[in-house]
């Protein structure tokens, strides 16, 4: 009797859990979210907090907790709209019983919803609004809160009003710190932010402000838990590594190491990286090396693979650094392996490059083309010009060692074509024709040579970057000396040499004083030769110090990854003792295990005879979901792919009045271009936006293209008066490729130029959205395609984005694009038609 009970009380447990699991996960969310209350806690379920503020009898203080607490679970659900809605609420209902504190925090939930949705004018209104009511109530804390949040805001990269943010922030500490007794955190946390912007506006002051968020006598046990401490410790960390202020960064590191059980496995992460930064900004590499690799290990543990991808990148060039190329390879295949799993193909085409790179530097030159041939062929599936150039540079580097100067020349000269054809990538340009100019240089084609190099001697000055300036001048040099003008290569080399001294660059310091004395010599000025030759002395000894230094750190890190690989061996060794001893304990007592299997089938078939209905509800629920999460995750990874598509279209219109030197139209682009840009990223958390936002967004793409062609075109775009556009779903980013594909395929190669007309109107199977042009028709265009066999990336994005929006609808959305011919049956240009059926 009694083991049945037992059974009917499992049962019951395992009902119970499944009826109330909305609630739980409800009641977690609210407790785990950041929310912005400190109102004390009413320990009740979500249904209970709506409850307590319809009960018109109860107390008003109570009513209004619970009716902001509800709220608060709104918007850590992401129910946006309904929070808004229910804080308007709040704000009336607490303006009718006088209660100004509660119309603060039902204003400050209002900013907390624009926030989400990324409106960020309105949050920074609505915060603002909020502020009043928080003094009239007296409630410092949520006064300075408010301040808090607004600093963040103009701070960020929406606004970037530092001054603003500075005043924000100091106003935030100036309230915080009358109650630092009672929340110290809050006032460290303002001194943090004040550093960071005070960072931002370049005050003079900026230290002395560190000197205040450090209060190097705090310990656990007065002011702040061991959390608090150890999360302030981790923050500081990474902002003095950020300030490149490597000694502190490493002092405070360690003491937040010391508290390392109080963090997550993510913040962990993120402070090995700050810790390992900071030692390779002081050159301490075997140290860098170190806590890199423990950086990676809890990258790995958080499945968090792009920042994995770019620790294993960085790991790898240190090693190479150091001359442990070996090493090096071995980051290089797992970043390979881990952005092919994850299909991030940037990441394979650097990881493919780098491999190439390595066997580069051993002079394995076969390998070396073999991986940059990989790279080559996924780059140019791919449309990536700008691995593409790299690519070819560096094969023509390999050329170059092996004296087969035909090939050297074709790759340089490939190399340079597709940097050009990025246009706004200097720096990847420049180095091209250097490349390039190195392979005329070897042919003893001096003016070619000189001329490419001062092409990317002028393209690099724009960057203003010293060491890219400085190549220049080595290759100037080089070629001077070479043609044996010993006048201009002295100049060019003292240039070099004022660089690299200036930005400590030893092995640039070598050349610049050996081309210097070299020189010097050569026309007979024995006192500058001998200067510059002790200078070169004692250069060539500074850099055999530190590559007898690297040698030691490689030496030191060799034995220490022996030992490493030793000590795994010893415990893979004990772990099999171990499974070993495992498996007889296990032999023996499998008899018990067998009769305790029966006992437990018993009471499993009781268990499933009363949770079974309720499972499969609880299960097509979970399956639901899971199809809308995934679906919605597609989408996303698929807008990933499309935006890039739009902006590489967009910049590429912007450049033409920049090489046009047009500096009005110039402005008139740019201006646009930025609205548009706002306006997208306004949107961008949202996978389907509504109709009057799509072709908001389509018009002002159209008078960016407009400006480019110069009126060629003329354009009508509306939405017929019958349809509510705001009530209507689109996916995101829909219309735009068809109205570039009539732009610029139908109507640009019309010598008389053309119109457009972008309608949306009702029909009696739904929403009709019209595109027609009067251009060359689509049979026309294809004959102008040098590649007509291929299938515009962004047409197949579209189809893919419609198919997986069709996939969340009961009446699917269709496509049909429309041969328009005049009464000749001559092509007359495109339709595109898009119905949206009624739902």
């Amino acid at each position: 009797m009694a083991q049945s009970n037992g059974v009917l009380f499992i049962a019951f447990n395992f009902i119970n859990q499944h009826i109330m699991m909305r609630y739980f996960y409800l009641l977690l969310l609210f407790m785990i979210s950041f929310s912005p209350l400190a109102l004390g806690q009413i320990e009740v379920n979500a249904d209970s907090l709506f409850q307590v503020w319809e009960d018109k009898k109860g107390e008003d203080s109570i009513r209004l907790k619970a009716l902001t607490q509800f709220i608060s679970n709104l918007q850590g659900a992401k129910y946006i709209d309904s929070a808004i809605h229910l804080s308007t609420t709040l704000t009336e209902t607490a303006a009718s019983m006088n209660q100004p504190y509660f119309q603060g925090m039902g204003l400050n939930l209002i900013a907390i919803s624009y926030w989400f949705k990324r409106d960020f004018e309105e949050a920074a209104t609505y915060y603002k609004n909020c502020i009043p009511f928080f003094i009239e109530s007296g409630n410092l804390k949520w006064e300075g809160n408010t301040y808090f949040n607004l600093a963040l805001l103009y701070k960020s990269n929406f606004f970037q009003k530092y001054d603003s943010a500075y005043h924000y922030a100091a106003k935030a500490l100036q309230l915080h710190s009358k109650e630092y007794e009672k929340s110290p955190f809050n006032v460290l946390v303002d001194k943090n932010l004040l550093t960071k912007i005070s960072y931002n506006l370049e005050y003079q002051d900026s230290l002395a402000v560190i000197d205040l968020v450090l209060p190097l006598n705090t310990t656990p046990g007065s002011h702040l838990s061991e959390y608090q401490l150890a999360m302030f410790y981790f923050e500081l960390t990474r902002l003095f590594e950020e300030l490149s202020f490597p000694d502190s960064a490493i002092e405070i590191g360690n003491r937040a190491l010391e508290l390392k059980g109080k963090l997550t496995k993510r913040n962990l992460g993120s402070l090995y990286k700050a810790i390992s930064d900071a030692h390779y900004f002081k050159k301490n590499t075997s140290l860098s090396i170190e806590y890199r690799d423990s950086t990676i290990y809890y990258e790995r543990l958080n499945n968090d693979y792009y920042q994995l991808m770019n620790s294993l990148y960085t790991q790898g060039d240190i090693l190479i650094d150091i001359g442990l190329y070996d090493k090096a390879l071995i980051y290089f295949f797992e970043m390979l392996t881990v952005s092919t799993q994850q299909n991030y193909t940037y990441q394979i085409l650097k990881a493919l490059n780098a491999i190439g790179n390595v066997f580069f530097l051993t002079k394995e030159n076969e390998k070396a083309i073999e991986w940059y041939n990989k790279c080559l062929e996924l780059a140019n599936e791919y449309d990536s010009y700008l691995m593409m150039g790299y690519v070819y540079s560096n094969l023509a580097n390999i050329y170059r060692r092996q004296g087969n100067l035909e090939k050297q020349l074709e790759y340089a000269q490939e190399g340079v074509k597709y940097q050009l054809m990025l246009q706004d990538y200097a720096q990847g340009v420049a180095r091209a024709q250097a490349t390039l100019g190195l392979c005329f240089l070897d042919q003893e084609q001096f003016f070619k040579a000189d001329s490419l190099f001062f092409l990317a001697l002028t393209l690099r000055k724009t960057l203003n970057n010293p060491t890219l300036m400085a190549a220049s001048y080595r290759d100037l040099c080089e070629s001077y000396f070479s043609q044996k003008k010993f006048q201009l290569c002295i100049n060019y080399a003292m240039k070099l040499l004022s660089i690299a001294t200036e930005y400590d660059l030893l092995p640039d310091q070598q050349r610049a004083t050996y081309w210097l004395y070299s020189a010097y010599e050569v026309l007979g000025n024995y006192k500058d030769t001998f200067k510059y030759y002790r200078e070169y002395s004692a250069v060539t000894n500074e850099l055999n110090d530190d590559e007898n230094q690297r040698d030691a750190i490689k030496q030191e890190f060799q034995y220490e990854y022996d030992q490493k690989v030793w000590t795994d061996s010893l415990a893979q060794l004990g772990e099999e003792k171990q499974k070993a001893l495992e498996l007889a304990t296990a032999r023996a007592s499998a008899h018990q295990q067998r009769q305790n299997t029966q006992y437990l089938l018993v009471a499993m078939v009781l268990i499933v005879s009363f949770g079974v209905f309720f499972y499969r509800v609880r299960q097509n629920r979970l399956e639901k979901i899971h199809q809308i999460t995934l679906l919605n995750s597609e989408l996303k990874a698929l807008r990933a792919q499309f935006n890039p598509h739009f902006l590489f279209n967009a910049m590429a219109s912007i450049q033409q009045f920049v090489l046009n030197n047009d500096r009005i139209m110039a402005n008139q682009y740019l201006t646009r271009f930025a609205r548009l840009m706002r306006l997208i990223l306004q949107n961008s958390d949202e996978l389907i936006i509504s109709l009057e936002e799509e072709f908001k967004t389509l018009k002002y793409y159209l008078e960016i293209e407009q400006l480019r062609v110069g009126k060629h075109f003329e354009f009508n775009i509306a939405i017929a008066p019958d349809i509510e556009g705001h009530n209507v779903e689109v996916p995101s980013m829909l219309l735009q490729i068809f109205a570039e594909n009539a732009i610029w395929h139908g109507i640009a190669p019309k010598e008389t130029g053309g119109t457009l007309s972008v309608i949306a109107g009702s029909s009696p199977k739904g929403i009709v959205i019209a595109l027609e042009d009067d251009g060359i028709g689509r049979e026309a265009a294809g004959k102008n395609n040098p590649r007509p066999n291929h299938k515009s990336k962004g047409m197949q994005m579209t189809e893919d984005k419609i198919t997986l929006f069709n996939q969340q609808r009961q009446n699917p959305l269709t496509l049909e694009i429309i041969d328009l011919y005049d009464d000749d049956k001559k092509p007359n240009g495109t339709r595109v038609e898009i119905l949206i059926p009624q739902e």
